[in-house]
């Protein structure tokens, strides 16, 4: 070979290892290309793995039943929730059904149809349709109610491939809704019924106060101002429902406890609804057990507020001729903290309740129908304000009725045992061992009472039915009766013909005629000519027994533990120092207190009381002091007399006399340096009451 052969053919293999350089690089590129495509679609998988994976869990966790449907209506997928409601184990089970074979698996046709016909126009018309409609899909009989969005898939070339159902359970938002009405319709009624409640006694007393003013006649104008005093207190018993509701709802509601006899409290109850009952002559009673402890410590008004909360709607939902039984018994005892249990039920044979209204029983600003309120009246606040009270009490409250029939309406709540307060004692000037009564009525019941009373108090009682089984048994007895109880209205013979036929015997018994406070002035002067000795009232009490027993078989020379009645000049001397900056209200206490012998000395704001009180601090016996009055109110003042370099500024009772009535107001009155509270408008037996403690409790300097 040549040298230019050589070279030729060496320049020929550098070429060839070049290409093949080339070559092999292409070849590395290639590979490497192919492993970074291998790469990427691995990474590509893997993403749509995740996303699956994501897609899956959303579906899986999703509240919300999700159904997907073909072009045909046909179920292609649902979430797992759906399933459960409808109890299935595999979406194999339903899988390509059509909707209308799917839906009517829960619901009835037309809801089926209705559903079919929106799912029909959303996939032709290629546009979203959201229906609102109750469905019991997982068959427990409370059905849901459902906000259904239906939306067609569209792909791009605009083609309806099918439908996306989405069920969003809105039932709390609906239910949330319909309360949020049902409130705002309650509270418009409430002030519908408001204006006429209040309205009605403003009418009267504005319309009394006229025909009395243009009047010369004193008993027209008595009988007006009997009136304008009714009504004006029935206005005051709404303003106090509104404030107690207020006072809920602010949660400023709060129990004050003390020591009281219960039974004197369900007597003084008694007394006051007995008119009303009388009026429509119903049935009223009381039956308190014998196992009810007297001396206990509790909130005693706010107690007596549901008590007579009670029965004021069953006088009002009681027809004429009706029955109302106030009951009391022992509910059990917690040893441990010393605390009885006491269960207190009114019963009726009234309207009753309507099973649909029962929820809503106890609701502020709610009544059975706005024709119940039309017809009897009432804010509706009643029962919802007595709820609250016994649950601070930490008792609970049930109620029993049925529509037409009548109702019962009870709480049981815990007591303390009375600290320094001992209850009822039995009077000690009677031979109870040796007392021989007898008991006429012709009501079972009232005989029991009588027999229960008699075994309470260990003393010897017969009961007879009427006034002929009554004659026989005085025939007989041997030793005779020393007092004859005898019901007034019992058929045959009556009470006051009855106590007649006894006096005429000359048997000398104590005969007692028991009647409805109503009734006394209507028989009084055929009672006299009867020789009757005394009246009970009806329904009866064990005290009032024991105090009629008492003052007719007490020994001589006990006379003067019987009791009496206070002096009508009682505060005789007393001097007042009264602060208050309205005219007319100076002008009642003056007036109230006129005939007590008290004298009275006014100021009209703090800055005059505590000047006056300066000049002459030992001329006054006790200050009755207004809050909000002009110059200085009655905090400044009272605690401007309290810092006063004087002894009696130390010691002289100061009574709040004012409308601010909350606990706390009360507290703050207490604070400053008052002793006691007495709220407007004024309960003149309350002022009297107070009166007499801080006198009996003041030390003058």
């Amino acid at each position: 070979m040549t040298e230019d052969e050589e070279k030729q053919h060496q320049i020929e293999i550098k070429k060839r290892n070049r290409r093949i350089t080339q070559l092999e690089s292409i070849i590395e590129r290639n590979r490497l290309a192919q492993l970074a495509r291998s790469g990427l679609e691995e990474l590509r998988k893997a993403e749509q793995d995740q996303l699956h994976r994501y897609m899956d869990l959303l579906l899986d966790n999703n509240p919300n039943i999700i159904l997907l449907l073909d072009a045909e209506l046909h179920l292609q997928f649902c979430t797992d929730v759906f399933l459960k409601k409808l109890r299935l184990p595999s979406f194999d089970m339903i899988r390509n059904l059509s909707c209308r074979e799917v839906f009517m698996l829960f619901a009835e046709e037309a809801w089926v149809s209705s559903m079919e016909q929106s799912l029909r126009h959303a996939v032709s018309g290629k546009t979203p349709v959201t229906v609102e409609k109750t469905a019991d899909i997982d068959d427990d009989g409370e059905p849901n109610y459902y906000k259904i969005s239906i939306t067609p898939m569209v792909d791009l070339n605009g083609k309806a491939e099918g439908a996306i159902v989405i069920f969003n359970d809105i039932t709390e938002e609906k239910n949330a809704r319909e309360a949020a009405v049902r409130a705002s319709s309650a509270k418009s009624d409430f002030l519908a019924n408001m204006s006429h409640e209040m309205r009605t006694p403003m009418n009267a007393i504005i319309g009394m106060t006229s025909i009395a003013l243009g009047s010369d006649d004193a008993l027209r104008k008595n009988y007006c101002l009997g009136k304008i005093s009714d009504a004006a207190t029935h206005l005051l018993g709404i303003i106090n429902d509104v404030l107690d509701i207020s006072k809920i709802e602010a949660n400023m509601l709060e129990l004050s406890e003390h020591d009281f006899s219960f039974e004197k409290m369900m007597q003084k109850i008694a007394t006051v609804l007995a008119f009303t009952m009388d009026a429509k002559n119903i049935d009223f009673r009381v039956r308190i057990d014998p196992s009810v402890p007297d001396a206990i410590r509790a909130d005693e008004q706010r107690m007596s507020q549901v008590i007579t909360n009670f029965l004021s709607n069953a006088a009002k939902f009681t027809p004429e001729g009706g029955r109302v039984l106030l009951a009391a018994s022992r509910a059990g005892t917690d040893a441990d903290k010393e605390i009885d249990f006491i269960r207190i039920s009114v019963s009726d044979t009234g309207i009753g309740i309507s099973e649909e209204f029962m929820p809503r029983l106890f609701n502020s600003f709610e009544q059975a129908d706005n024709s119940v309120s039309r017809k009897y009246g009432g804010t509706g606040l009643g029962l919802a304000i007595s709820k609250k009270i016994v649950e601070l009490m930490g008792g609970t409250l049930n109620v029993d009725s049925v529509a037409g029939e009548g109702s019962t309406f009870s709480f049981v709540v815990g007591v303390k045992k009375a600290r320094a307060f001992g209850g009822q004692s039995l009077p000690q000037n009677v031979n109870w061992v040796n007392l021989r009564v007898l008991a006429v009525d012709d009501s079972a019941e009232a005989r029991m009472h009588f027999d229960a009373t008699a075994e309470a108090l260990d003393f010897a009682c017969d009961t007879a039915k009427d006034a002929r089984e009554a004659l026989e048994m005085i025939e007989r007895a041997d030793p005779g009766y020393d007092i004859i109880f005898a019901d007034w209205k019992m058929p045959g013979m009556d009470g006051l013909e009855f106590a007649k036929e006894i006096k005429r015997r000359g048997a000398g018994h104590a005969v007692v005629v028991m009647i409805s406070s109503s009734e006394w002035s209507e028989i009084a002067d055929r009672a006299k000519e009867a020789g009757v000795d005394g009246f009970i009232p009806k329904p009866l009490f064990t005290s009032a027994l024991t105090d009629m027993i008492n003052n007719l078989m007490a020994q001589p020379g006990d006379e003067s533990e019987v009791g009496s009645e206070e002096s009508e000049h009682e505060f005789e001397g007393v001097h007042i120092l009264l602060v208050e900056d309205v005219d007319i209200n100076r002008e009642i206490v003056e007036s109230l207190f006129e005939e007590t012998g008290a004298i009275i000395t006014s100021a009209e704001n703090g800055l005059e009381a505590v000047e006056k009180f300066a000049e002459t601090p030992g001329l006054y016996d006790v200050i009755f002091m207004d809050i909000h009055m002009p110059v200085k109110d009655g905090y400044a003042a009272a605690r401007e007399i309290r810092a006063m370099d004087i002894p009696r500024a130390k010691t002289i009772p100061i009574i709040a006399m004012t409308a601010n009535v909350f606990k706390k107001d009360v507290d703050k009155c207490l604070a400053c340096g008052m002793n006691d509270h007495v709220g407007k408008p004024i309960d003149i037996e309350e002022v009297f009451v107070k009166l007499r403690r801080q006198l009996r409790m003041s030390v003058r300097s």
